[in-house]
């Protein structure tokens, strides 16, 4: 799942689902893949989402002020990072 959410090429919806299934089976070493595809701004707003719930479900306290930095810079991406930045200072 991990090569295939990194996976430039792949669609989106792949990388999507690949990413939800990372989480899904608790497969944390999708966090720094996840970190990159939420910072790429080019990307789908769908897969940067899928992205900042991976962060959010396997995030460090460091990724707080990464997470809010996306949000500011997107507000299109807000709804999604709220929830995240609302788990990782539950459970850091």
């Amino acid at each position: 799942m991990l090569r295939m959410a990194a996976d430039n090429d792949a669609p989106a919806d792949v990388r999507i689902t690949a990413l939800h299934t990372c989480v899904d089976q608790g497969h944390a070493a999708a966090l720094p893949t996840a970190r990159k595809i939420a910072a790429a701004s080019r990307l789908m707003i769908p897969l940067r989402k899928a992205a900042i719930h991976t962060v959010g479900k396997f995030g460090t306290a460091e990724d707080v002020a990464f997470l809010a930095e996306l949000a500011e810079a997107d507000a299109t991406q807000s709804a999604a990072t709220q929830p995240a930045i609302k788990n990782l200072t539950r459970n850091p």
